[in-house]
């Protein structure tokens, strides 16, 4: 979906610098840190209007959450929900991530959100797949120990795939349904704004929680 452009969008980013993270390769290592030191650091990649990782934010006020978010029109109202919701452990990066270890720093984040990521669906796109091979390589350097990956999406190719890729490259499916709202898995009042229109359109929500299989 295009998005409408913004009026004077440089400015407003500016505005709300303060919850706008420009350079994330600056506090590799260091996101504790940056958010005063929390007790634990979260990454939702895709991040949209923030619904979801504000909900996170007022939710766990002790953890920091940082939001990735490519299309700068709509990473600007997440930093606007950010300010008027007055949360200081969330913040936004405007750009797209090729490789979360350029950010983070190993062992650094708790958990990796993937809402309603693009399918892309053609062969020649699957690199840019979030959950293909590269970038869950990346996951897996980045996540704590006992660190999750928590992926939603209502694309049933997507899913299929993610459920074979993550198999095959070394993560433990902890927990998964191709209709998470009809299943017991579904106590989670934090939905994103793809995913409570979705399901207003009767559609199924996939979901799937996965680990990296530590080998003793």
């Amino acid at each position: 979906m295009r998005q409408r452009k913004v009026k004077d969008l440089e400015e407003k980013l500016l505005f709300h610098e303060a919850y706008m993270v420009t350079d994330p390769s600056l506090y590799r290592d260091r996101w504790k840190e940056f958010f005063s030191k929390v007790d634990s650091v979260s990454l939702e990649i895709g991040c949209g209007k923030g619904r979801f990782l504000t909900s996170l934010g007022q939710e766990n006020p002790d953890c920091g959450f940082v939001g990735v978010e490519g299309h700068q029109t709509v990473a600007l109202r997440a930093m606007e929900k950010i300010g008027q919701m007055g949360l200081s452990n969330v913040a936004v990066v405007p750009q797209y991530v090729r490789d979360v270890r350029d950010w983070f720093g190993p062992g650094e984040l708790a958990a990796i959100y993937l809402n309603f990521s693009d399918p892309w669906p053609k062969d020649r796109h699957e690199k840019r797949r979030l959950t293909s091979a590269g970038f869950l390589e990346g996951y897996r350097h980045v996540l704590e120990k006992d660190g999750f990956l928590q992926m939603k999406t209502d694309n049933d190719e997507l899913f299929q795939y993610s459920l074979d890729s993550l198999v095959q490259n070394g993560f433990k499916i902890v927990e998964s349904s191709w209709d998470y709202h009809g299943s017991s898995l579904d106590q989670n009042r934090m939905r994103t704004e793809y995913e409570e229109k979705f399901a207003n359109r009767g559609l199924q929500i996939h979901y799937v929680k996965a680990k990296w299989k530590v080998l003793v």
